[in-house]
């Protein structure tokens, strides 16, 4: 009988293993902060799907954010960001407007303390296109990629402390 509960035991570590090192290898795209990381492949795929003219699209444009840009000495700058989202009909103007404290809760939380490292250059400035780009992709999760078509960031002001 021992023989058969060692035998048990051996199979669910093994099994357990198994499942642990798929679930931790299976996402390579996994970048350092949890999210998933999304190839340029997959970026053009989504973006390719969704291809209509530009004159056709509405903006909605979100109240100004205040971030700070935090390193490891403390807060370096103020990043001032008013964002504008790019939807397809009045449906999503009126989605977006509703959800808007809901998309704003998510553009801070994402952000905050993060800026830093995820948006600057050497010189301190921001990378508009690669925030615009995670910002859109964060606007799909939360909102649904039905809803939104892209966010364009409209002012930036940046303040040294």
């Amino acid at each position: 009988m021992q023989k058969y509960i060692i035998i048990a035991v051996v199979l669910i570590l093994v099994a357990g293993g198994g499942y642990g090192g798929y679930t931790y290898f299976a996402n390579e795209n996994a970048s350092a902060d949890g999210h998933a990381a999304t190839s340029p492949e997959v970026k053009e795929e989504k973006h390719a799907k969704k291809h209509v003219d530009p004159h056709d699209l509405q903006v909605v444009q979100l109240d100004p954010m205040i971030l700070p840009i935090v390193n490891e000495h403390g807060v370096e700058q103020i990043v001032s960001l008013v964002v504008a989202v790019e939807v397809l009909d009045s449906h999503a103007v009126n989605e977006i407007k509703k959800f808007s404290p809901r998309l704003k809760n998510a553009y801070l939380q994402y952000l905050y303390g993060r800026l830093y490292k995820l948006a600057t250059v050497d010189g301190g400035e921001l990378e508009l296109n690669y925030l615009a780009d995670n910002l859109t992709d964060l606007s799909s999760d939360v909102l649904g990629e039905d809803l939104v078509y892209g966010v364009k960031i409209q002012v930036v002001q940046q303040r040294s402390i």
